[in-house]
């Protein structure tokens, strides 16, 4: 059995120290992964920045992101960023995606409601897929968007979903 834990980033005083304590208990085991998931308007710390900082203060444990919500990012700009933590992290970095739940947290990053679909989720995937394989992101005359991810492919992408139609796409 695998046991994952959640650093507690949502907790009243979460600081610097309790951050780095957290992560390295948990990095000592028995704990397979660290986990962490992604809001906006929350007194949490910024969810690809904690992932990256947890990358470079572990060396064991497998890194969770539960849940990014991609729609809030721009794709190739989120390629770039996990494929920069599955470097930090030599290839220990897993990434849930979905569209969120929350319509506070798509108002706080100015994105329109309209891009919370699952269509636009599988377009965003395909382009994260397809700047790990190398693909040019845009201008074919320019250099591939790099670091590449450790892991060949990219990192795993597991799927978050809530409800009927979110558990069919997935």
């Amino acid at each position: 059995m695998e046991i994952g834990v959640s650093l507690p980033v949502m907790e009243p005083g979460w600081n610097r120290e309790h951050f780095l304590c957290w992560c390295r208990r948990i990095d000592r085991g028995p704990f397979s992964s660290l986990s962490l998931g992604e809001r906006i308007a929350y007194s949490n710390p910024e969810f690809i920045t904690a992932l990256a900082a947890a990358a470079a203060v572990t060396e064991h444990v497998r890194l969770l992101a539960t849940v990014m919500v991609l729609p809030l990012h721009r794709p190739v700009i989120a390629a770039k960023q996990l494929a920069t933590i599955d470097m930090l992290s030599n290839g220990r970095l897993s990434v849930g995606v979905g569209i969120g739940g929350r319509t506070e947290d798509y108002a706080a990053a100015q994105v329109s409601l309209d891009q919370r679909r699952q269509a636009v989720l599988a377009q965003q995937v395909a382009t994260l897929r397809r700047v790990w394989r190398g693909d040019h992101a845009g201008d074919p005359l320019r250099h591939p968007v790099q670091p590449a991810p450790v892991q060949r492919g990219g990192p795993p992408l597991l799927a978050g979903a809530m409800g009927p139609r979110a558990i069919d796409a997935a």
